[in-house]
């Protein structure tokens, strides 16, 4: 009896010198890989795979209550949600470690969805979510400084493909939701390499279904979803302050060299768009963007962009006043022409100047207030490819035509005013410098008054939550000015 615990002793300090010899190893190699990286001498290509991943994806009840919508695809979080464990596999910076799972190159373990993806006529039903800004098939990816597609060598559903680095304390984080029927990965104001500079965040969304889901609506499974986006370039990509070097690829890529699409490559600030095949892009034209397509068919048509006017905000008009507005759709694919018809609906005072077909459509228009359409009005814009069956992209505009002609911006009467949260689902919060006893009213769409209150401070607050779901407008007047903001309650 005494020479068997004599050998099983021998066996369990050979396996655990054989153990903690393995994880020597590794931790060596992470050290290597961080400071070649910091050198710029790492390729991104390197891999390693943690022996001690440990993966907590959970899967839990579909929310009848969620929902995303143009002017709101970006999904609240509640306890419903994790942190995505990056600790399966990766390159510098990492593994992550519980309970948030900081990391610069890493990808979470496998992931088996309780649901089919269809992607590129393929059904999926296993992916990795890879740190830096995208979800991948197949195989994780450590990649920090992205290619263009289309790209033999990825496979890839990419919102922001660039050089996430989460190390730092001041950075977010990045969340996942996985349902029986979709799945929202959520990186939530996440910083740049090398993790020592916070000075810029991004925000952004992937959603992606099983084509039926209401979330994104029947016949569309994938959507990119944008909030303030701050960065495109990591110091290892060549980037100085979070701009130039190697530009950020948002689109998807099938990984057979032929089939992608592709919304753009992004190395600058600012607004400067010129489609997906031109030159590189400013990361501002992302702010509150959400582009929704189907990656299903083997040719996925994804839907005309438009990148110029915010269809979530009211455009004000004063009487008398004309705007004048040039709108742009952008075509993701090549060689694709689009085609854009407006549609006055209850709005009069709308002259169309100039429509231009092509894979970036331009409509040029201005807005007349007039008496006949003072108050509360909307058109539309239908944007549509020549492909069949097309893609058609419909954007709903709003217009407030407010009955005199100062404007409350230059007013002293209301100063800095902010108006939060919006949407709202309980509790609306007014703030500014009101020199004076103001009005405030809401109403709805059809100019219906729902509240009318006189204020006499500064900030106020709003009780909503007896309110439908819809879209309001709110209108803070003095005798001699008003402001107009458009509100979306949930």
């Amino acid at each position: 009896m005494k020479k068997n615990y004599y050998f099983l002793f021998i066996l369990i300090v050979i396996v655990g010198a054989k153990s903690f010899a393995q994880q020597n190893n590794f931790q060596l190699q992470l050290q290597e890989l961080d400071r070649n990286k910091a050198e710029g001498k790492a390729t991104g290509q390197e891999q390693l795979v943690n022996p001690n991943a440990v993966s907590n994806l959970r899967v839990t009840p579909r929310d009848p209550n969620t929902k995303s919508t143009t002017c709101n695809c970006w999904i609240p979080r509640d306890t419903t949600w994790n942190i995505c464990p990056f600790n399966g596999s990766g390159g510098s910076g990492g593994p992550g470690t519980a309970p948030e799972f900081r990391n610069d190159d890493w990808s979470t373990p496998l992931i088996t969805l309780p649901f089919d993806l269809c992607f590129y006529g393929q059904t999926v039903n296993q992916v990795y979510i890879n740190n830096n800004g995208n979800v991948s098939i197949g195989t994780p990816y450590s990649s920090f400084t992205s290619n263009s597609f289309p790209d033999s060598a990825y496979v890839m559903i990419a919102p922001f493909w660039g050089d996430v680095d989460t190390r730092d304390s001041t950075s977010g984080l990045v969340y996942y939701k996985l349902t029986p029927t979709y799945m929202i990965v959520q990186w939530d104001h996440v910083g740049y390499f090398n993790f020592d500079i916070t000075d810029k965040f991004n925000t952004f969304q992937l959603i992606f279904t099983d084509g039926n889901d209401p979330i994104l609506g029947i016949g569309n499974n994938i959507s990119f979803c944008y909030q303030d986006m701050q960065w495109t370039t990591g110091d290892a990509s060549s980037g100085v302050n979070g701009f130039g070097g190697l530009p950020a690829t948002v689109g998807v890529n099938e990984g057979n060299g032929t089939d992608y699409f592709l919304f753009g490559r992004f190395d600058q600030t600012g607004n400067i768009y010129d489609g997906p095949q031109g030159a590189n892009d400013g990361i501002d034209w992302l702010d509150n963007k959400n582009l929704v397509f189907n990656a299903c068919t083997t040719s996925p048509n994804v839907l005309p962009s438009q990148n110029s006017l915010d269809a979530c905000e009211v455009i004000h008009l004063c009487l008398n006043e004309i705007l004048s507005f040039t709108v742009n759709y952008d075509s993701p694919e090549p060689g694709q022409t689009t085609s854009v018809i407006l549609n006055p609906g209850t709005m009069t005072g709308i002259n169309v100047i100039s429509n231009t077909p092509g894979n970036t459509a331009t409509i040029n228009f201005t807005l007349t207030g007039t008496p006949s359409n003072i108050g509360i009005h909307s058109f539309q814009l239908q944007a549509q490819d020549n492909v069949i069956p097309p893609g058609i992209t419909t954007d709903e505009f709003w217009v407030y035509v407010c009955p005199d002609s100062i404007n409350a911006i230059h007013s002293p009467d209301l100063m800095n005013i902010s108006i939060f949260p919006n949407p709202v689902h309980h509790t609306l919060n007014v703030r500014g410098d009101f020199s004076s006893s103001i009005q405030c009213a809401l109403y709805d769409i059809t100019g219906r008054t729902l509240y009318s209150k006189n204020e006499n401070e500064n900030n106020f607050n709003i009780d909503v939550s007896h309110f439908p779901t819809g879209v309001y407008q709110l209108q803070l007047s003095t005798a001699h000015s008003s402001f107009n903001k458009r509100i979306i309650v949930e």
